[in-house]
């Protein structure tokens, strides 16, 4: 559930992306990209993966036609990052939002919080693989240290990188001396 309530932030702030750009001339939409909005705000409403997945694979023809018809239009890439990545296609979907990025620089913040979405539910997919495969292993699987049912994985890798790093303890005194030096 907070996958697709972060998917659907994500649509909203990609839906909202002429505020974003205020000071720069918003790239045009085309047919092209109002029928990939259609699908993508289509596959936003799904509860079924499979059906999301149908939607999204649906969006990507007239988002092809639209890079060959109009390379220069930052809406097609980041459109087409968001659909790359929410087909988990997320080196394709990081190169769509750096050419959107560097054609709008407007789309900069949008094309954040969407790459911050995708890497959100790459990482818990992930912590899912691991834990279901401690449970196959006969290990009680653990949640990351300090995670609760308020604090995510993200926040405690988050709340974790603003920290120094542990200063390293000295060897001990009967440790072989390091070679090469």
């Amino acid at each position: 559930m907070k996958r697709l309530s972060a998917r659907l932030g994500a649509l909203v702030i990609l839906l909202m992306l002429p505020a974003a750009a205020l000071a720069q001339k918003e790239p045009p939409h085309t047919k092209e990209t109002k029928s990939a909005e259609k699908f993508i705000g289509l596959a936003m409403t799904r509860q079924d993966a499979a059906q999301r997945r149908q939607f999204l694979e649906q969006a990507l023809p007239p988002l092809r036609e639209a890079m060959q018809k109009n390379p220069e239009n930052a809406r097609v890439w980041v459109l087409a990052g968001s659909v790359f990545s929410g087909l988990g296609d997320l080196a394709a979907a990081d190169s769509a939002f750096d050419k959107a990025v560097e054609l709008h620089p407007g789309y900069a913040e949008p094309v954040s919080v969407e790459r911050h979405a995708a890497w959100e539910t790459a990482f818990n997919q992930a912590v899912g693989l691991i834990n279901r495969l401690a449970e196959e292993r006969g290990r009680k699987p653990a949640p990351p240290k300090g995670a609760t049912a308020d604090r995510t994985a993200t926040d405690v890798v988050e709340e974790a990188a603003d920290r120094p790093p542990a200063p390293k303890e000295p060897p001990p005194d009967d440790a072989p001396p390091a070679r090469g030096g």
